[in-house]
């Protein structure tokens, strides 16, 4: 599963070998330290970040699918805002790369999936 947030970007997968357990990837350190790491500072699981430059995605932790869940519990409760590339924006403005890719995977969603009736006919394109 991808998840984009407000603090970046990671992709969850099951672990080959450990049933009740998720691989978080990511590729850029900084977003899954924000996403994983540091809302599990207290927690009874803390993960270790990995660094795989082989891989697809260079950084990765191991957590239970249990904590995976509460995880993205908790990013549900933190939204607060009405527009999502615009809370991106404020919490990481100097993320440019991020904002970048967050305006390709929103067009390229509009382009390959369609907008939607109000979208389409209001002549906006900065719409999330």
């Amino acid at each position: 599963m991808w998840l984009y947030t407000k603090h970046g970007f990671v992709s969850m997968v099951r672990h080959r070998d450990k049933p009740d357990t998720l691989i978080i990837r990511a590729r850029r350190e900084r977003h899954l330290r924000d996403i994983v790491i540091n809302p599990l500072s207290e927690s009874d699981e803390r993960p270790a970040i990995q660094h795989t430059p082989e891989g697809d995605y260079p950084w990765r932790c191991e957590v239970s699918v249990s904590c995976a869940a509460d995880l993205v519990r908790e990013i549900v409760h933190e939204i607060f805002y009405d527009n999502f590339k615009n809370a991106c924006h404020r919490t990481h403005p100097d993320d440019h790369d991020y904002q970048t890719t967050l305006r390709h995977t929103w067009s390229t969603a509009v382009r390959e999936l369609g907008a939607g009736r109000a979208y389409a006919h209001s002549g906006r394109s900065d719409a999330s």
